[in-house]
């Protein structure tokens, strides 16, 4: 085995391509029918991610597309996965004492149906307050994180003059390579699928569409503050007690229990994993006190999750009947990575003085007997 990188960016391979397929991470298990769980086909799509949010790309193109804006319109449109964005529309910020002017905070409030049909108007409205735009790698100015990775401007010269917007006008940009993929996906999708189990490569796909709605999702989440704010310079706001302040990843962490990223090592498939969000290595986020977490553990995402959470059916029957916390990734594989020096990686590959924590083998190995 390679010897474990611990250094501050990607998520490297810890598990063997073998040990990743035994977890679940890249097949599906023998008696699971795709046929069963896909099912998003005839979901209206939210207006903000219509055609004409997508400019310059064809209507074959924008119809390859479609099933990851589909998925990322059940994050936008479920009445129970709402609570979030509710919170980042209309909660109240708060001056942070001892901050500076505009450093400010908010917290989860209570809801009614008024208010998510209030939601509903403001998503509405929004797809004039943004657009998506595809570009290649070499056109990014912020750098990359991840497998798909969108940059979108916190502000920009263009103020908006909407009823519900006072602030200024967003641009998101995913990687050219999402809209590639994603034809392609739709080619083989059109050879037919199994009736049994999915083929590795139609998992691979689910594992895509699903990664870049989250992506997605939560560049939605900048462009809905940065209209709603008037200074366009002024620190994103902390969510509740987070110690770091960034609204994407809120979302995810208030979502999923932490922060979506791919496996980036060649052998690791595209599969998944899902972390502790505020972690060891925000340092990109502002932050309003020094985290004492001096390593992150790195969970697989079973591809059980995967098509399930692409299912109309749970949505409708779980998510709708129990609540958010079905949205939530079922953590029981993991690797723990040091955030640096020598100390914090003994004491990652150690777990010594964790609280609370599994712990971890030699290699930094997590593997919880009841998933969390």
């Amino acid at each position: 085995m390679a010897e474990p990188y611990y250094g501050p960016s990607n998520r490297t391979l810890q598990w063997t391509e073998e040990e990743l397929l035994a977890m679940g991470a890249l097949e599906l298990p023998p008696d699971v029918t795709l046929r069963t769980f896909h099912d998003l086909e005839s979901l209206a799509i939210a207006p903000v991610f219509h055609h004409q949010n997508l400019p310059k790309i064809s209507i074959a193109s924008y119809n390859a597309f479609k099933p990851i804006l589909q998925l990322a319109t059940m994050f936008l449109s479920e009445p129970n996965a709402l609570g979030y964005w509710l919170d980042l529309a209309f909660a109240e910020r708060v001056q942070i004492p001892n901050k500076p002017k505009g450093v400010c905070e908010f917290r989860s409030g209570s809801y009614g149906p008024e208010d998510i049909r209030r939601f509903y108007y403001l998503m509405d409205e929004l797809k004039d307050a943004l657009v998506i735009r595809f570009k290649d790698h070499k056109e990014f100015k912020h750098g990359l994180v991840g497998g798909f990775t969108v940059v979108a401007p916190w502000y920009s010269s263009r103020r908006l003059r909407l009823p519900s917007f006072p602030g200024y006008f967003s641009k998101i940009i995913l990687p050219k390579v999402c809209l590639q993929e994603a034809e392609a996906a739709a080619g083989a999708w059109a050879r037919g699928l199994p009736d049994h189990n999915a083929p590795p490569e139609i998992c691979l796909i689910l594992r895509q569409r699903f990664n870049v709605a989250v992506t997605l999702c939560h560049e939605v989440c900048h462009a809905l503050r940065t209209a709603l704010e008037t200074h366009p310079l002024r620190a994103e706001p902390f969510y509740n007690d987070d110690s770091h302040a960034e609204v994407g990843n809120a979302w995810e962490a208030s979502t999923f229990g932490g922060s979506i990223d791919f496996l980036d090592e060649s052998g690791a498939q595209g599969a998944i994993c899902v972390m502790k969000w505020p972690g060891a290595h925000d340092w990109n986020a502002p932050s309003r006190r020094k985290s004492r977490r001096r390593w992150l553990t790195s969970y697989i995402v079973p591809m059980e999750y995967i098509i399930k959470v692409q299912s109309r059916a749970f949505w409708e029957r779980d998510v709708r009947r129990f609540g958010l916390g079905e949205l939530r990734i079922p953590k029981r594989y993991g690797v723990r990575f040091g955030s640096s020096g020598w100390r914090d990686r003994v004491d990652a590959e150690s777990s010594a003085g964790s609280s609370g924590e599994f712990e971890a083998d030699s290699w930094g190995r997590v593997v919880r007997t009841v998933p969390n």
